[in-house]
This record gives structure tokens, C-alpha cells and sequence, in this order.
């Protein structure tokens, strides 16, 4: 079997979480990842969630993360009720 296809079937989504810390190696890697996903409109990660991480993340990102998704920015917004941008 693909490899890509068999860790789509055997991959599994994490229910318990344990107290230890992630190392910034973990994080940053992580990061690229989530960069290569796939997001809904097919737009690039651009921001974060406003969530404290055992890191130090807060609710401003740092510098670092905010230069490394400068590139990522698409200007996309979501339409409001109207059906305007």
C-alpha cells in the first residue's frame, strides 16, 4: 500500500493530552506542517488562535512566528451577512 495512503488510514485523533511541555524544536516544526495544510477556501494559515502555550505563546504572537507568516498573508476575509467582503 502508498505510504501516504496508509497513514491516512491509520492515523488517529489525540482525546487526552499530558502536562509535558513541547520543546521549541517540536513547536517549530509543528509550525511547518500546519503551514503545508490545507485550509478552508483553500487560503493559508494566517493567524493563530489566541491560546497560551506552555511555550510562552500569548495572545500576541512573537515577532519571530508573525515574520515567518508574513508570506503566508492572503488578504482573504470571510463575507459578512450581507454577502460583501
Amino acid at each position: 500500500m502508498n505510504e501516504a495512503i496508509r497513514q491516512l488510514f491509520e492515523r488517529a485523533s489525540a482525546r487526552a493530552f499530558s502536562n509535558e511541555p513541547v520543546s521549541s524544536e517540536d513547536e517549530r516544526l509543528i509550525l511547518e506542517a500546519a503551514c503545508q495544510a490545507p485550509t478552508a477556501g483553500n487560503q493559508r494559515l494566517k493567524a493563530f488562535c489566541e491560546r497560551k502555550w506552555n511555550s510562552g505563546f500569548s495572545r500576541e504572537m512573537t515577532r519571530s512566528v508573525a515574520q515567518m507568516l508574513s508570506p503566508l498573508a492572503t488578504g482573504f476575509s470571510q463575507p459578512d451577512e450581507a454577502g460583501e467582503r
